[in-house]
């Protein structure tokens, strides 16, 4: 049986879309003969609304600073896909997490009147609980899902996530006194520490959290086009570097 391949990066930030990506991996595999299957992953993070869709409208908002803003929104039939980090993403020239706020997720939220949504969280700037998203925000517009990666819960978040975002120790231990006792029962739900804790107020306000791995395979299509890939599986770490190792498995199931 001739070699085949399974190319299926997550987006390395601020350099390459997952799709993109995979489409590098692919042209080097058929310059030397291998049948390559593009098939780009997310985490809920960075890059998911490029996985989920392929057609997108942009929406006018405010960064997690107050900063205008054009955030994309992936269009999936009736639903509208939403990546938190396209409006109030991390960013590294500016790590406060004490001043920046959920607010732009809320008036990006808000512009939508009954319409389904998926909401898709990680690499967000915030740690504010939801906050900022609720002074803009008190229903939810539509039936709507939350995609996340970690099963964090909110009184968790400071610890695990406040470095990243430039939390000092002392922010930190502020933070988990300011969490305590918030949104209960919700706080304890798994991933409601998600992207700044603020799934936890997406839970409050009526949504669904799912597991993104499994709804982005999904809708890539993993289950039919790589079940039957046996042959080598490629994995692109966001440090940029490519590694392909042998596999007996079936991608359904790696």
């Amino acid at each position: 049986m001739s070699p085949r391949a399974l190319a299926c990066p997550a987006s390395l930030k601020s350099v390459l879309t997952a799709p993109t990506a995979a489409g590098a991996l692919a042209v080097g595999f058929e310059r030397v003969g291998v049948h390559c299957v593009r098939m780009p992953v997310a985490d809920g993070g960075e890059g998911t609304v490029d996985v989920l869709c392929s057609h997108f409208e942009e929406v006018e908002t405010v960064d997690a600073f107050g900063r205008p803003r054009v955030a994309r929104a992936g269009v999936l039939g009736e639903a509208r896909v939403i990546e938190a980090a396209e409006a109030i993403p991390l960013d590294p020239s500016r790590l406060d997490v004490m001043a920046a706020s959920s607010r732009g997720l809320g008036l990006w939220i808000s512009q939508y009147r009954d319409r389904p949504l998926i909401i898709t969280v990680g690499g967000t700037a915030t740690m504010d609980a939801g906050a900022g998203m609720l002074e803009v925000l008190d229903r939810l517009p539509g039936p709507t899902r939350v995609l996340c990666d970690v099963t964090t819960t909110l009184h968790d978040a400071p610890r695990l996530f406040g470095p990243q975002k430039g939390a000092t120790p002392e922010q930190i231990a502020e933070l988990e006194e300011r969490f305590s006792g918030q949104l209960d029962p919700w706080a304890d739900l798994p991933g409601s520490g998600a992207a700044g804790a603020g799934s936890s107020e997406s839970s409050a306000v009526h949504s669904t959290a799912t597991g993104a791995p499994s709804v982005s395979t999904r809708h890539t299509g993993a289950s039919s086009s790589s079940s039957t890939c046996p042959a080598v599986r490629i994995c692109w770490h966001a440090c940029g570097r490519a590694r392909a190792t042998k596999s007996a498995e079936r991608y359904g199931r790696v």
